[in-house]
């Protein structure tokens, strides 16, 4: 397994004791009622497909080569964990049952955040979306068998993981979209952590730097997702 020799980076919330930043990976805490700092995140022990094997989300550091869809063999540059207590009333994690849309059985249920992307196929893409692949919201799958929403009170660490640019990964037979850094409401939200994550990646000072992060493909919203049915819905 590949590691990063730095030393991690923790993001504390306010009032917090502060560590030191070296801009490399993080951890942050929110509450209830705590705005995400993104919208996606990968449960912790979904395996994501590196160079030297499966790694599980919650153990993969910068420096790891990872497979991903497009642009072969890429290394993680940044990566973090944040912490969320999911209560009544809020979009709730989507658990995947092991064999569920492509999960590997080898590997136990999956976990993803409401808001993850997942590459889906169908033949009724390039008909009605005009591409073979296309992306849908983990909650909007929740009508598929063996995917549904945690009912109960629910803390998780949600992994964060990323790119030079926007990547497809391998998790647990899964393709999930990566970390889509979204700079200015980071900047005004979190200027510690915006700060860790221009260190990593110097391109996402400048507006320009964020082009590398352009979805390349559709987004469905939940009315798109249903109009293909379940019959014939693959990763």
């Amino acid at each position: 397994m590949l590691r990063d020799t730095a030393q991690e980076t923790r993001f504390d919330p306010p009032g917090a004791m502060a560590s030191p930043a070296n801009g490399r990976s993080w951890t942050c805490e929110r509450p209830d009622n705590g705005l995400p700092v993104q919208a996606g995140g990968i449960g912790p022990t979904m395996p994501i497909a590196t160079v030297s094997g499966p790694v599980l989300a919650r153990d993969m550091r910068p420096g790891m080569q990872v497979h991903t869809l497009y642009h072969g063999v890429q290394r993680v540059l940044w990566c973090g964990q944040e912490r969320q207590l999911h209560a009544q009333g809020q979009p709730s994690p989507v658990r995947l049952a092991p064999g569920a849309f492509g999960l590997s059985r080898r590997h136990g249920p999956g976990l993803l955040a409401p808001g993850q992307h997942l590459r889906v196929r169908h033949a009724r893409n390039p008909v009605l979306f005009a591409a073979d692949d296309v992306l849908c919201r983990a909650r909007d799958l929740v009508h598929l068998p063996g995917i549904q929403h945690v009912k109960s009170r629910y803390a998780v660490n949600w992994v964060h993981v990323l790119f030079d640019g926007l990547e497809i990964i391998p998790a647990g037979g899964l393709w999930l979209e990566s970390m889509q850094p979204d700079m200015p409401a980071l900047r005004a939200r979190h200027a510690d952590l915006a700060e860790a994550i221009e260190a990593a990646v110097p391109a996402l000072r400048f507006h320009c730097g964020q082009a590398a992060y352009a979805r390349q493909m559709p987004v469905l919203n939940r009315a798109e997702v249903r109009l293909l049915g379940c019959q014939g819905m693959s990763v």
